[in-house]
């Protein structure tokens, strides 16, 4: 994960505020940590697929109460700024499959 914030660090450097784009990679490593510590602390007392679920509909909320109005303040989302969460989001959500398919 840290590889391709340097990349996407690198990619964006002179478009878009620095600072959120660390916080997006931070909130999404701290919100795939805790995905992985509910699924590992759960795999025998409950249904992991509803856990799985609940964390990705967790990641969302985050996105839109927390990024959304950031980057629509200027009422238009530009791809830059949409790829700013989604990036992460999709990386964590990888490591987080493999993790989910060690557990089953």
């Amino acid at each position: 994960m840290v590889i391709i914030l340097i990349f996407h660090y690198w990619a964006v450097y002179n478009y878009i505020e620095k600072a959120i784009l660390f916080k997006s990679y931070l909130i999404n490593f701290l919100l795939v940590l805790i995905a992985y510590i509910l699924l590992w602390s759960f795999k025998k007392k409950h249904n992991l697929l509803i856990i799985f679920s609940l964390t990705i509909i967790i990641k969302f909320l985050v996105y839109f109460i927390y990024f959304y109005p950031v980057f629509y303040q200027d009422s238009i989302l530009e791809h830059k700024e949409f790829m700013i969460f989604f990036i992460p989001y999709f990386i964590g959500l990888i490591i987080e499959i493999d993790s989910f398919k060690t557990l089953i």
